[in-house]
Parts: structure tokens; sequence; C-alpha cells
């Protein structure tokens, strides 16, 4: 497994959880969407050993001292244990370490209320949880906001 530079053709080959995909649907130019995240230097993909993407995640600067985290995966449940803690620990080590290397004060996160997994896992980033988004998702369903500072 390994972690390089975030490629457009990336995307098209995760096997996206229906989460991802549900989300993916309120995008108005998803293949635009893409290509920015091309451009950002805080976008990477994890690959597993066969050298397939299994996860995009990074950092979108929204202004100076201010990101926004982002991750879109497979699903990472179906991976054996130690592949699962290699991909676990590099996005950890990936958020704060890049906090210091895009010079930022607050990365900010927002996870819809019923994906308890996700919940957890931005809680074991280190992420706070600071208030609820109503009617934010696509579909209307309330994000909670996160914060890591």
């Amino acid at each position: 497994m390994k972690v390089v530079k975030f490629e457009p053709a990336h995307f098209d080959e995760i096997d996206f959880r229906d989460i991802e995909k549900v989300e993916f649907s309120g995008v108005y130019n998803l293949k635009e969407a893409v290509n920015i995240l091309a451009t950002n230097k805080h976008t990477y993909t994890c690959l597993d050993d066969a050298d397939k993407p299994i996860l995009v995640g990074g950092i979108s600067v929204l202004w100076r001292g201010v990101g926004e985290a982002f991750i879109y995966a497979s699903d990472l449940e179906k991976l054996g244990g130690p592949e699962k803690l290699f991909v676990l620990r590099n996005v950890k080590d990936y958020f704060h370490n890049a906090r210091f290397d895009a010079g930022l004060h607050r990365i900010q996160a927002h996870v819809n209320v019923r994906y308890e997994k996700f919940i957890n896992f931005v809680e074991w980033l280190g992420f706070e949880k600071e208030g609820i988004m109503r009617k934010y998702g696509v579909d209307g369903s309330d994000y909670y906001s996160y914060f890591l500072v």
C-alpha cells in the first residue's frame, strides 16, 4: 500500500460506497470538480497493494488559514487489519501534518449525522464537534460540523 499524489483517473477507479454516490449526485459538474481536486497540492490517493485507488482525501484551502477536509473512499471495512491500519494512520498523519504544511490554523469537516462510522473516525482523527448543519446534504439530511485546531 502507498500514498501518492491524486490524479483524476484515480477517482474513476474507486468503488465508492453508496454514501459518496449520493453526495456526488448533487455535484453539478463532477468531472470538473475532480479536475479541480487534481490541481490542489493537498489532495492525495491511497493505493492498495495492486495499485488500485481505495481512497482520495485532502484539504481544500478556503481562505488563508482555513481548510476543508474531505475523504472519499471505497469500503475500508473490506480491508484486512494491517491494510486498514495503514490507511487510517496515513490519513491521521496527513491531516495533522498538512495543517502545518499549508499554514492552516483551522481545518473543518462535515459528516452526515446518520453515519456513525464517519463520526467516530473524524473524532478519532482529533476533530471536535462544533454544531449541526440542518438540511445541509444533497438529500436534505443534517450534518455535523467538526473542526481541528
